[in-house]
Parts: structure tokens; C-alpha cells; sequence
């Protein structure tokens, strides 16, 4: 994958999650300085297993983000990937056929700055 959009990895690098919220039908990662919201169905992996938005262990593996930071944010044609200090990493794949609306994954800072994906 390895590829960046630089303001967005400048922007999310070193970030510490602060709130993991389950909306209604999207998933939201409030970090230190920018929210996160993620309306397709993400994936976590950490060391131990890979945890599917609502199958079972994905919320505890969410409130394990809580308090890490990111380490890098990469975006391909593909997906959108977050990787945190905990090693854990968080997919949203861009190619879901059950995907609905027309944004996988949008960051807002709070400079107001906001990026939207794919």
C-alpha cells in the first residue's frame, strides 16, 4: 500500500485517541486535535485476531485504541489504514459491496481542515 497523503499523516501522526463512540450507522475515533468518522464497515487487527465492525470482540478491540496514538495514516486506491503505538491497525476497505453513501471515511481538525476518502 505505503501511500500518503502528507497533511493528512502530518495531521493524524502522534495523535492520541481519546473517545471511540458508536453512532447510529457510522463509528467515530476522537482524537486529541481531529475526529474521525468512519461510515463503511473497518476491521481491526491487532496481534491477536482480526475484528470485523459488529462481530464479536470488535468493541473491546475499539476501547483498546483508547489513550493510544497513531504512528502513521495510510490511504490507497484500496483502503484507509490508521496504525497505532499498541501496534493495532485499523482497515477500512474502499471496495465493500454492502457500502452505503458515497464516503468511506472523513477527518475533520479542528483547524477546520477535512478530508474525505475515496
Amino acid at each position: 500500500m505505503e501511500e500518503r497523503d502528507p497533511t493528512l499523516n502530518a495531521a493524524l501522526q502522534g495523535q492520541e485517541v481519546t473517545a471511540i463512540t458508536f453512532v447510529h450507522d457510522y463509528f467515530q475515533i476522537q482524537l486529541s486535535d481531529a475526529t474521525i468518522n468512519i461510515y463503511w464497515w473497518p476491521r481491526i487487527v491487532s496481534s491477536e485476531a482480526t475484528y470485523r465492525f459488529a462481530e464479536p470482540g470488535f468493541a473491546v478491540a475499539a476501547r483498546g485504541l483508547i489513550s493510544q496514538t497513531i504512528r502513521d495514516c495510510q490511504c490507497s486506491a484500496d483502503e484507509f489504514v490508521l496504525m497505532f503505538s499498541n501496534r493495532a491497525a485499523l482497515h477500512v476497505a474502499f471496495d465493500q459491496e454492502d457500502a452505503e453513501g458515497p464516503e468511506a471515511v472523513s477527518v475533520q481538525t479542528s483547524g477546520g481542515a477535512i478530508w474525505v476518502a475515496p
